[in-house]
């Protein structure tokens, strides 16, 4: 999915939060194994893609919604943008960078 040194980027604070791939899965995993969240859900609300040979941008706004341990509801809205290149066969995902409210 992801090219490798693949970054995301969380710009949603004070200052950009960047990740590996790695990184970022490793920290999503442990929220929810210690059950801080107990769901979580992003619907995809809008999208648009642009492409110049082989290379693309998806800019996508979305929702979230989840539970957080203490049943306490949280939603909030954002806007995620996707730089992909094509491989050989496949295209991936270079980096994705987000802000939300």
């Amino acid at each position: 999915m992801f090219i490798a040194g693949g970054l995301l980027v969380n710009n949603a604070g004070e200052e950009p939060q960047i990740l590996g791939v790695d990184a970022f899965a490793g920290a999503r995993q442990a929220t929810y194994r210690m059950g801080d969240v107990l769901s979580y859900r992003v619907l995809a609300i809008s999208s648009a893609t642009e492409a110049f040979g082989r290379a693309a941008q998806r800019a996508c706004t979305f929702a979230r919604t989840g539970t957080q341990r203490d049943g306490r509801c949280f939603e909030s809205r954002g806007a995620i943008f996707f730089q992909c290149v094509k491989s050989s066969a496949h295209s991936k995902i270079a980096s994705a960078a987000w802000d939300g409210q």
